[in-house]
């Protein structure tokens, strides 16, 4: 006599509410997740050297948005609701729809980002990130700069583009979506201590 074989349990899906308040519960105080077309997704603690590339970029577009007097920089995965039940956090990101923090809120932004960054950890999958990418340009983000801290490389995407790759001495300039911004590529990779003495981008 032969068993039937029970197939696994399907994971739960879940809407945008119940996932705000999911995590809201005092069990997930301490944890992050990501919620991607419904399903939920636990994001491993960022390392230093994950946190330090966030920093030296949102520190180089928040000089940006100053100059321009427009914009916000936010990082630590701020989340953004997307369309098809899904609440993603990008490592940094630049919006431009507000200019006054009293407009900040404490629910997901409604409104995509203008740039979204992902720097890669060593738990990424091509896949994951090709999806997530994806979804960003799907729901309106202009441009997607995806950061190799191995390879000290930074891939933008754009919708209906070819990605290209940038590295080196090689100037990653915003034009036409960070009309103004240019930055060495090298230069997001190195500590304080490390620039020249005369810094410039």
């Amino acid at each position: 006599m032969t068993t039937a074989t029970v197939p696994p349990p399907a994971k739960q899906r879940m809407t945008v509410e119940e996932f705000l308040d999911f995590c809201d519960r005092p069990e997930n105080e301490d944890k992050h997740f990501e919620l991607l077309r419904g399903e939920v997704i636990e994001v491993p603690p960022p390392s230093p050297l994950h946190g330090t590339l966030c920093s030296n970029i949102a520190t180089e577009l928040t000089l940006y948005a100053r100059s321009r007097r427009k914009g916000h920089v936010a990082t630590n995965d701020s989340s953004v609701r997307l369309e098809d039940d899904s609440v993603l956090g990008p490592d940094v990101a630049y919006f431009e729809h507000l200019d006054k923090y009293r407009d900040l809120g404490p629910r997901p932004a409604e409104t995509p980002p203008t740039l979204a960054v992902e720097v890669l950890s060593p738990s990424d999958s091509f896949r994951k990130v090709s999806k997530k990418i994806e979804q960003f340009l799907a729901a309106g983000v202009k441009v997607v700069w995806l950061v190799d801290p191995e390879e000290e490389t930074i891939s933008v995407y754009r919708p209906n583009e070819q990605w290209k790759v940038f590295a080196g001495d090689q100037q990653l300039v915003g034009d036409p979506e960070l009309p103004g911004f240019s930055h060495r590529v090298a230069n997001f990779f190195l500590l304080p201590g490390e620039l020249p003495v005369a810094f410039s981008t």
